[in-house]
């Protein structure tokens, strides 16, 4: 599971170089598909991949304001921040160790 979340974060990366090339209107700009905005979009992913780790682990879900990060830096650094708490459950779990049903906070049923 640690390969595919490391190639996940490698393409997020190139994503976050790309985005810094852009004007803040281009990333801020109301799109068709994913959350609206680019930025939206770039954190939707970092806060459901959190979101799914912490359900596992049990822990309560900590709810984003997508809104609150209007710039590719706040995007990187919410994305910094997220990896590590990721990394952590990741490197101490093997693939085997959760094989029990989730229910995550903010659905019903498992």
């Amino acid at each position: 599971m640690l390969t595919f979340f490391n190639y996940n974060w490698q393409v997020r990366s190139e994503w976050f170089k790309w985005c810094q090339s852009l004007p803040i209107e281009e990333l801020n700009r109301q799109r068709t598909g994913g959350m609206d905005t680019i930025l939206r979009t770039l954190v939707h992913i970092i806060d459901v991949e959190c979101s799914w780790i912490r359900a596992i682990q049990g822990k309560p879900d900590v709810p984003i304001d997508l809104d609150a990060y209007d710039t590719i830096d706040k995007v990187v650094d919410l994305s910094i921040r997220y990896h590590s708490e990721v990394m952590d459950y990741l490197s101490s779990h093997g693939i085997g160790d959760e094989l029990r049903m989730i229910q995550p906070s903010w659905m019903e049923g498992t």
